[in-house]
């Protein structure tokens, strides 16, 4: 038996890696290679032994509930006598084990000994890792306000950071190149083919800087770190699935549709006392969820909104958004319709 741990980094595939793995536990396994469920954050949701990793971080991140927490020794235990009862090869995955100390790394090889153990990572060019990552994080902790400033360094500065406490430790990684054919040689590695894997969406897919720039204005206002994932998460599917219903985007201007709600607010909002505005904003809400959009003017002629500019202000619904959450979120939503709008209609 054969322990491979693939330890990222992130921004090279390796989300959509862990999804394929997850999707096709029964066929890995048929083709000897194992990937247990001991290590997710949560076995019916997630896809990766994630705890393997957060568990020995100076501190779990905040987006894992507490519920969902573990200790190393107690994680670490249980793998470690399911890895040596093994009859056939594993293979665990966590771009979070590229972050590690080397004391982390020191006590996974003590727990982990007398296992053969292969450790896996892909390198990627520093700079668009960079860009990457500052992209990534807009949409996922720690939830940028704002894009930094390009990356200026050694190209392979990633590289030496994230394993050289897995080479201090006593582990040193299998060093794999980033690039389009990474995922199907790195499965070659741990003798898998990719192509008798049932194939899954790719994960994590770059989104167009307007989109980022709506993120970027929500993660400005404050929630909890679960329903601020959910959140991003949310606006991030909405627009792939508008992207993916008009490709040429020549449909942009109907789906902001909604960008009519800003100049209608802006016009009867001028003296409203705030009660009366949450009220009004209210009556908003509830009547976008019925797929109509409100004549705020009170004319008697309602204006029929967008199904698309709907469904984004719909998924908000299952957040379980207070209102004092949820009307800055509608506010930022309407502006930035009303700006694309601009944008696509002379």
């Amino acid at each position: 038996m054969k322990l491979f741990i693939h330890i990222g980094a992130p921004r090279t595939g390796t989300t959509t890696l862990q999804s394929l793995m997850n999707a096709n536990k029964a066929r890995l396994l048929k083709s000897g290679l194992d990937y247990p469920l001991i290590g997710y954050t949560d076995e019916n949701r997630g896809d990766a032994q994630h705890n393997l990793a957060f568990s020995l971080m100076e501190t779990y991140p905040e987006f894992v509930p507490e519920k969902a927490r573990v200790s190393p020794d107690v994680v670490w235990n249980k793998f470690a006598d399911y890895a040596r009862a093994a009859k056939t090869n594993i293979f665990i995955s966590s771009e979070a084990f590229s972050t590690l100390q080397k004391d982390a790394v020191e006590f996974i090889r003590k727990k982990l000994d007398g296992i053969d153990t292969e450790i896996l990572y892909v390198a990627r060019d520093a700079q668009s890792w960079h860009a990457s990552m500052a992209r990534q994080q807009i949409k996922q902790y720690p939830y940028r306000t704002e894009l930094p400033k390009p990356f200026h360094g050694p190209s392979d500065s990633v590289r030496l950071k994230q394993t050289q406490a897995w080479i201090d430790g006593g582990l040193p990684p299998n060093v794999f190149d980033y690039n389009r054919d990474v995922l199907p040689k790195l499965l070659a590695h741990v003798g898998v083919e990719f192509e008798a894997l049932v194939p899954v969406k790719k994960r994590n897919e770059n989104l167009p800087l307007a989109v980022l720039e709506l993120l970027m204005a929500l993660n400005g206002i404050e929630l909890v770190p679960q329903k601020r994932g959910r959140l991003n998460r949310l606006i991030e599917s909405w627009w792939f699935d508008v992207s993916a219903a008009s490709p040429d985007l020549s449909e942009v201007g109907d789906i902001l549709q909604s960008a009519r709600l800003v100049r209608s607010l802006q016009t009867t909002a001028n003296g409203l006392k705030p009660r009366t505005m949450r009220e009004r904003l209210s009556h908003l809400k509830q009547e976008l969820v019925r797929n109509v959009t409100p004549d705020l003017t009170q004319n008697t002629t309602g204006i029929t909104a967008s199904p698309a500019a709907n469904e984004l202000l719909r998924r908000l619904q299952p957040i379980g958004l207070k209102s004092d959450e949820y009307i800055p979120i509608q506010d930022v939503i309407c502006k930035w319709t009303d700006q694309q709008l601009r944008k696509t209609v002379p």
